[in-house]
């Protein structure tokens, strides 16, 4: 089974890591467990997300960063196809 929660890490909406939860645009009360810990994929759309889906951060994947590229090509390249 892939992880898609990964994805958040690399996401231009994640604004903070918590003491107890991740934060998102979409989730500002905190990304839900199926998104993190796996088994829902939110580059598709989820009921509780307002229209805010997974989006690449580009500061993060810029030229300039080639090994947070890399891990996100992989990432991506095991993530099971979106079916939305």
């Amino acid at each position: 089974m892939s992880r898609p929660g990964i994805l958040c890490c690399f996401c231009r909406h994640a604004n903070a890591l918590g003491a107890d939860a991740f934060h998102c645009a979409a989730f500002p009360d905190g990304i839900p467990p199926e998104i993190l810990i796996g088994g829902f994929d939110h580059r598709a759309p989820h009921p509780d997300d307002s229209g805010v889906r997974f989006e690449p951060n580009d500061l993060l994947l810029d030229e300039s960063q080639p090994t947070v590229r890399k891990l996100f090509d992989i990432v991506v390249r095991n993530l099971d196809p979106v079916t939305a």
